[in-house]
């Protein structure tokens, strides 16, 4: 009965462990939603907005600057956003 738990258990985990996640998606509508180009390995970017993303384990969270500012990739290079 030990082993049957055991297994369960393994089998739920792995399953958790091995989901992916998508980089493009589609709204409620059927309309795709803008995507993620990669920059570097873990750093990507919105096409429509700029703004420049860490992509760690499916979860984005933006990027900032040494000084807390939020980046956008422009040019090829990855800029602080400018306060106005």
């Amino acid at each position: 009965m030990k082993k049957i738990h055991f297994i369960v258990i393994t089998m739920a985990i792995m399953s958790c462990v091995l989901a992916g996640c998508d980089t493009s998606q589609i709204d409620n509508n059927g309309n795709k939603l803008p995507t993620r180009k990669v920059i570097t390995g873990e750093i990507s970017y919105d096409t429509k907005t700029k703004i420049v993303y860490w992509d760690m384990y499916c979860k984005m969270t933006p990027y900032l600057s040494k000084d807390g500012r939020y980046c956008r990739y422009e040019k090829g290079k990855i800029v602080p956003i400018e306060k106005k």
